[in-house]
This record gives structure tokens, C-alpha cells and sequence, in this order.
């Protein structure tokens, strides 16, 4: 009799265990097909919202404007752009040789490195990260001719640093997440053998509050900044 009563004890608490299992189980696939349903109404909406965006692109995107003008670049980057430009042509005064330097604005850093294979796959997922959505404000590249092709060698990395390389101006998080992608970008060129120069236009306003803004003494100042790099005398 004791016996019976512990197998029939025994065959209830499988049973128990069987059934909890089983909702365990059954519980998952739900959820699992939820997540599947749900992940595929997010994909039919990007869809959605991929094909509206090239159907209606002035709806999302509009032209970057500069005192009414329609730029690429901002007032302060217009005129770092100007006065690097009238460095090199300071530096090089023949037409022949001011011909092989030129100055880039806006480069991505993918168009300057490339991620190496063999990594695993999160390595190089974190590496890919670290490229995306970064530029360099302005590269100036040595112009030479080679096998029928002209090519552009990097030589000099700038960097203009306003007053959000140095102050939380849009909050802690984004000011340290500006500081890591600067030391970055420095660790890059630092690696690479590139110059790197970053040039401050972080001013004070009356208040004493930051400001960027580029002035016309940050001409001579963006031309002495060059000078160990570009001058006859150090080529």
C-alpha cells in the first residue's frame, strides 16, 4: 500500500512538472511569435517610412542655410575653409606647386580608413561604430600623379573645436560622448603618423558664457598653425 501511494505520489508531481514545463514551453512560442509579429510590423513601417522619405524627400531634408545662403558648410566653417585656403596660398605662391596641396572639408572617416577583416564579428562591429557618423572638419591632402591617375595622400588632420569640445552645452552625456570621439580621432592620426591640429574657436561672450566664433585674426592664427607643417623651409 505504501508503495502504491509513492508511485501514484510520484507519477502526480511528473505530471506537475510535465504540465509546468509545457506552459513554460507554450508561454515562450507566444511570446516568441509576438516578438516575430511585432518585429515584423517595425520592418513594414521602416519600409514605410524608407519609401515615403524618397518619395517626399524636402519633407524630411532640407539644405543647410548660412546667412540665406544655401551652404554646406556653417559661417565659422566657411571661414576656417577661407583661411586655410589663403594659407596655402601664402605657403605656395607658384600656381604649379599650390596646385598639389588641397584642402577637404567635411571628410568621413570612412573615406580615410578602412575596418581590417579577420576580427571577429563584435570587434568589428564596435570597430564599424567607432567610424560611423564621424567626419574630420578639413584634411589637407598632397595632390601627386601616378600611372595615368592622380591621387590625394593625407597629410595634415584638422579639427575646429568650439565651445562643446569643452563645456556640457547640450549636457554631460553628449560633452563626454564629444570627448571620446576626439580622443579617438587623435589616437587615429596619433597611429597613422597624420598630424592632427585642433584648433580652438571656443570665445567669450560679455556674459562670459562660451561661444564659437571665428574671427579675422583666426586667419593669421590658422596660418601660423600650419607653418611647421607646410612652410618651404620644413617640406
Amino acid at each position: 500500500m505504501l508503495n502504491t501511494m509513492l508511485y501514484i505520489s510520484i507519477l502526480f508531481l511528473c505530471f506537475i512538472l510535465i504540465c509546468f514545463l509545457s506552459i513554460i514551453l507554450i508561454y515562450k512560442e507566444i511570446k516568441s511569435k509576438e516578438f516575430k509579429k511585432q518585429q515584423a510590423e517595425y520592418k513594414k513601417h521602416d519600409v514605410y517610412i524608407q519609401n515615403h522619405i524618397l518619395e517626399n524627400p524636402t519633407q524630411y531634408y532640407s539644405l543647410k542655410i548660412s546667412e540665406g545662403k544655401e551652404s554646406c558648410m556653417n559661417e565659422n566653417e566657411s571661414r576656417i575653409f577661407y583661411y586655410i585656403n589663403c594659407a596655402l596660398d601664402e605657403f605656395f605662391p607658384d600656381k604649379k606647386s599650390r596646385d598639389n596641396y588641397i584642402c577637404f572639408p567635411q571628410v568621413s572617416l570612412h573615406a580615410l580608413f578602412r575596418i581590417n577583416k579577420g576580427n571577429d564579428a563584435s570587434s568589428y562591429n564596435i570597430a564599424r561604430k567607432n567610424l560611423i557618423a564621424k567626419n574630420i572638419d578639413f584634411i589637407i591632402c598632397n595632390k601627386y600623379y601616378r600611372d595615368g591617375y592622380y591621387y590625394y595622400k593625407p597629410i595634415i588632420l584638422i579639427e575646429i573645436d568650439g565651445p562643446s569640445h569643452y563645456f556640457p552645452i547640450y549636457g554631460e552625456k553628449a560633452l563626454n560622448e564629444q570627448l571620446e570621439s576626439d580622443r579617438f580621432k587623435n589616437r587615429l592620426a596619433q597611429s597613422f603618423q597624420i598630424p592632427m591640429i585642433r584648433y580652438s574657436i571656443c570665445r567669450k561672450r560679455q556674459d562670459g558664457k562660451p561661444i564659437a566664433k571665428v574671427t579675422i585674426e583666426d586667419r593669421l592664427g590658422i596660418k601660423q598653425m600650419l607653418t611647421k607643417y607646410l612652410a618651404p623651409e620644413y617640406l
